[in-house]
């Protein structure tokens, strides 16, 4: 192994475990810690912390998308550093004693998530070739998904075994540790895009309006809706329609979490193997039909069932969205697109527990489940029309089909053909194309 070639794969070691501190130090700091440092160490009522929580949601979901084009024409090195400099001091700001440096420190650590996130993916694209981004992405998913479990998990143990001081500490601890990881340890990989001025101008806001970028929005946007409408009933949903307090269904709910950690690294080898489209559309039907079973379960066993196949579905699409939308536009614009990918689900983790809730209480817990399956089930012709367009790769590079999105996309390519067609005659009859 030569030496560039090592170096490459610290460098992709160094973003997997900043991932994975990230996102332990975020669960850690907005669940557990400030849960009880906020109402039981600081008395300040126990609303107190969803206000915390709507200053970090809110401050994202609105920046979200801005700093991603800021941090692709401020550089991917200067923006790591910002980023996750504003998250360390962000956490360190919600320990302080004055109330309203608590919410200014909310928002700094969603600004600087903001910044800093969608360029954990962007460095991963270019430290593994096209063929091999499908697994490199499952990883880091699977160990942001690992620092969530330990940062919800480890966090409960935590503050109630130890002083709110080894709380705060073990968050500046980690979301140091991850500044570091990425400054340094992933330095080759965050090396500037050069593009010119104009270039960038003109073609940033178009990479948005692309239509393979909306296609998968709109894809995405419905995953994440689906997930979060069913986020607030899952206990009255256990109660009411299983006739099991919660405690009790969670021995049925390992298969789930089985399913789902394994249908991670599957579905990025699935990715690299047959394409993008694959795994998007087996993930939409197998979760299609977990919520569709949940929605109609009855017992334990039969709402197990349902949750396993739900679980691998939505794992399956996660590694195919990701290197789908990395691969719409140029690297010089990848910030700005996972920030759209980030935003839009943002918007499903808002309106799906607002609009999961009213549902269940206008006909009940297991609506929301049958809605969710909905959906998922709209993800299926979105992930075909992205799929139509004659590119599924780097740009500029012309990825072969397989059958499968061939057959699919043969009538678009046609169409586009005509299209094609029509815009030479047009020229012809005006005398040639216009300068």
């Amino acid at each position: 192994m030569s030496e560039s070639a090592g170096r490459r794969r610290l460098a992709i070691a160094a973003v997997l475990a900043a991932g994975l501190l990230g996102e332990l130090a975020y669960a850690l700091l907005l669940f557990p810690l400030l849960q009880r440092y906020l109402v039981f160490d600081r008395g300040l009522g126990a609303g107190f912390p969803g206000y915390v929580l709507a200053a970090y949601g809110i401050s994202r979901l609105i920046t979200q998308l801005p700093l991603g084009g800021v941090a692709d024409r401020l550089g991917r090195r200067h923006s790591v550093a910002l980023g996750y400099g504003a998250v360390t001091l962000g956490g360190l700001l919600c320990w302080t004693p004055a109330t309203q440096l608590i919410l200014v420190g909310a928002v700094l650590f969603g600004t600087g998530h903001a910044l800093a996130d969608p360029l954990l993916p962007a460095a991963l694209a270019e430290g593994v070739s096209v063929q091999g981004r499908g697994r490199v992405i499952a990883m880091l998913n699977l160990g942001q998904v690992a620092g969530l479990v330990a940062g919800l998990a480890g966090g409960a143990f935590l503050t109630d075994l130890a002083p709110a001081t080894a709380g705060f500490l073990t968050v500046a601890a980690a979301n140091g540790a991850s500044l570091a990881l990425l400054t340094l340890g992933a330095w080759p990989l965050l090396r500037p895009v050069r593009a010119g001025r104009g270039e960038r101008a003109a073609l940033a806001w178009r990479a948005l309006g692309d239509e393979r970028a909306i296609d998968l929005f709109v894809a995405l946007f419905l995953i994440a809706l689906a997930m979060n409408l069913v986020m607030p009933n899952i206990s009255l949903y256990s109660v009411r329609r299983l006739h099991r307090e919660l405690h009790q269904l969670v021995p049925y709910l390992a298969p789930a979490a089985v399913a789902g950690v394994a249908a991670l690294p599957f579905g990025g080898w699935l990715t690299d193997r047959a394409g993008r489209l694959p795994p998007l559309l087996l993930g939409s039907v197998l979760g299609t039909i977990g919520f569709a079973q949940l929605a109609f379960a009855g017992d334990p066993i039969d709402a197990a069932v349902g949750a396993a196949l739900g679980a691998a579905g939505l794992a399956l699409t996660m590694p195919a969205s990701n290197v789908a939308l990395l691969e719409v536009g140029g690297p010089e614009h990848r910030a700005l697109l996972l920030s759209g990918m980030m935003a839009v689900q943002g918007l499903g983790q808002a309106a799906g527990p607002l609009f999961g809730g009213l549902l269940s209480q206008l006909a009940g817990p297991a609506l929301p489940f049958g809605i969710g399956a909905l959906a998922l089930w709209l993800v299926t012709p979105f992930s075909v029309l992205f799929a139509s367009a004659p590119h599924d790769g780097a740009a500029g590079q012309l990825v072969p089909y397989t059958p499968l999105t061939r057959f699919i996309s043969r009538r678009h390519l046609a169409r586009h053909e005509m299209r094609e067609q029509g815009t030479g005659n047009r020229d012809q009859g005006d005398g040639g194309p216009k300068p």
